[in-house]
């Protein structure tokens, strides 16, 4: 699970109906200043309620999130991988190993 997003306004322009936007995980490795800014255009906001304004701005900032989650550095300690071909546990123990966030293989289809 992805924990809150956070976002900062940095610049609000209304002549030009568009902002500038920080975003970062609430648990980011850097302060939020850190991150790049985005703009943003009004077209692009749900005014109608301040719920909505805080869900459309959490659809952008969703991707940018999942952006920045990728283009962070992996840890020297957990670049050490195996890769092991086995359904025996034991032949886990202590080892790294790096998995998919996706399944690459397609599920079986089961008949009701």
């Amino acid at each position: 699970m992805i924990p809150n997003i956070l976002f900062k306004v940095i610049s609000n322009n209304t002549e030009r109906q568009k902002m500038t936007v920080k975003f970062c995980r609430a648990n980011a490795p850097k302060p939020i200043e850190n991150y790049d800014s985005c703009s943003i255009s009004y077209r692009n906001l749900d005014f109608s309620s301040p719920d909505s304004l805080v869900d459309s701005l959490r659809s952008i900032g969703n991707s940018i999130i999942i952006e920045q989650l990728s283009d962070e550095p992996i840890l020297e300690e957990n670049s050490i991988i195996e890769e092991l071909d086995s359904i025996d546990i034991n032949d886990y123990v202590g080892k790294i190993v790096s998995i998919s966030y996706h399944s690459e293989e397609e599920l079986n289809e089961v008949e009701l």
